[in-house]
C-alpha cells in the first residue's frame, strides 16, 4: 500500500539518491534539500510503500515574491501575471524511484499535493524532456494548462553545481523549462 506524508531529515539520503538517478547527479544538492525542508514556505512529501522512500515532491506555497526567487528574478516578467495574488502554489519536482515507474506514484504525489496543499493560483515547472515522463499528462490531470517555455532555463545553474543532465549531458544544460497553470476557480481535479 502507498502511503504518502512529510519527509523528515532522515530521509535525506534516499531523496537525494532519487534525485540524482532522475535529475542528474548535483542537480539537487543535500543542503538545497535541507533548506527546502526546513522552510516555512516549502513543502517535501514522500510516497512509501511497504515503508521504503520510492518517490518525493517538492513544493513551494508562497506569495507572488516567493514563488519569484525560486524560478529566479530573471523571469520576473514571465510570471508577472501573478503578481496580484496573494497565495500561490509552486510544484517544483515530482520524481519516482525507476524501479517504480508506471505504478501511478508520480500521480499520487500529485493528488496529495494539490488536494491537500490549496492555493488561488497553481503553477507547475515541468522539465521538457524527451523519455515519456509524462509530468505534463499528470500536471494536466489536475486541470493545469500550458502557460510558458524558458529555454535553456537549467544552463547557468547547471554550470555553476557542475551537474550532468541526464537528457542533454555536460554543462551546460539546454533543456526547456514548461510551465503550466491555472487559477483555483479552474477546478483542482
Amino acid at each position: 500500500m502507498l502511503h504518502i506524508e512529510p519527509c523528515t531529515f532522515g530521509e535525506l539520503a534516499d531523496i537525494k539518491k532519487i534525485s540524482d538517478d532522475q535529475f542528474g547527479v548535483n542537480y539537487m544538492s543535500e543542503n538545497d534539500l535541507r533548506q527546502y525542508l526546513s522552510s516555512e514556505k516549502s513543502q517535501v512529501i514522500a510516497a512509501r510503500k511497504d515503508g521504503i522512500l520510492v518517490g518525493f515532491s517538492i513544493f513551494i506555497l508562497g506569495q507572488f515574491s516567493d514563488i519569484l526567487s525560486e524560478i529566479g528574478q530573471m523571469h520576473y516578467n514571465v510570471i508577472k501575471p501573478f503578481e496580484k495574488n496573494n497565495l500561490i502554489h509552486l510544484h517544483k519536482s515530482t520524481a519516482v524511484h525507476s524501479l517504480h515507474f508506471n505504478e501511478g506514484i508520480g500521480s499520487a504525489l500529485m493528488m496529495h499535493e494539490f488536494e491537500t496543499y490549496r492555493a488561488e493560483v497553481y503553477l507547475s515547472m515541468i522539465w521538457n524532456r524527451e523519455i515519456p515522463g509524462r509530468m505534463k499528462d499528470i500536471v494536466a490531470k489536475h486541470g493545469l494548462t500550458h502557460f510558458c517555455e524558458i529555454e535553456n532555463y537549467w544552463s547557468n545553474g547547471s554550470t555553476i553545481n557542475d551537474y550532468m543532465c541526464p537528457e542533454c549531458g555536460n554543462p551546460p544544460c539546454t533543456c526547456t523549462l514548461v510551465i503550466m497553470s491555472k487559477t483555483a476557480n479552474a477546478g483542482t481535479s
